[in-house]
């Protein structure tokens, strides 16, 4: 895909996307649009999970640090094969004390902040697809 028909695909998903997709209420002004124009792939970012990487990291613009996390999450997007509505957990090397949610909701990529008043409710060995 050219850069600039991934950049227009990007944005108009972002426009089009509902965020019934997701396993928890959210509202679209708290995601950020993230693109890669050169792997032709977009991901989604809440603001609240770059606002607590940007004050754990305390060096980065918060530019630098939603273009970090978009990176990363790229990285190992491009290195794996996401099973959809599965909600995958990290944390990031530098980073340890953040924690990350992240997974693939009706074919667009998210990475978002931990939910502990949701978590609580899904048992240990779901996939958090309903399984």
């Amino acid at each position: 895909m050219e850069t600039d028909e991934t950049v227009r695909a990007a944005i108009q998903d972002a426009l089009e996307w509902p965020t019934s997709s997701l396993p928890f209420p959210t509202h679209k002004n708290d995601w950020a649009l993230w693109v890669h124009p050169e792997s032709g792939r977009w991901m989604y970012i809440e603001h609240s999970l770059i606002r607590a990487v940007h004050q754990a990291a305390d060096s980065e613009t918060y530019h630098e640090t939603f273009m970090g996390i978009g990176h990363k999450m790229l990285k190992w997007w491009r290195s794996n094969s996401p099973i959809p509505c599965r909600i995958y957990v990290c944390t990031f090397a530098n980073l340890p004390g953040i924690q990350v949610r992240f997974g693939l909701f009706d074919g667009r990529f998210f990475a978002f902040s931990p939910r502990p008043d949701l978590e609580r409710e899904w048992p240990e060995t779901t996939t958090h697809d309903g399984s």
